[in-house]
């Protein structure tokens, strides 16, 4: 994060970041498990909705949303996986006495 009037980096406190970092890993858990949920209920409320010539494009449309939306979760979910990499790798390990679930886990396992 650069101040445009100086040219110098702006400093974030550790805390701050690892806040930042755990709020967005919560959104990205909301897009992967919520928007299949709003997808399928879209379908089904359209069949009530629509007339019945226009029922038979439903299924390949969803088809084709649900795809996007596999598409869309997988990127979030390796951006996810960066995100907790460098929350265990860099903020628990260094910065933060206490260890998040991520940094436990990987305890447990090793």
């Amino acid at each position: 994060m650069t101040n445009s009037e100086t040219g110098q980096r702006a400093l974030i406190s550790p805390e701050a970041e690892y806040k930042a970092l755990r709020d967005e890993l919560i959104q990205a858990k909301g897009y992967v498990f919520e928007r299949p949920i709003v997808i399928a209920a879209l379908a089904v409320a359209s069949t009530k909705f629509l007339e019945k010539p226009v029922l038979f494009v439903i299924p390949s449309l969803v088809a084709m949303v649900f795809l996007f939306n596999l598409w869309f979760s997988v990127n979030r979910l390796r951006s996810a996986t960066r995100i907790v990499a460098y929350i265990q790798c860099v903020l628990e390990e260094k910065v933060v006495t206490w260890q998040g679930w991520e940094t436990s886990l990987r305890h447990y396992r090793q």
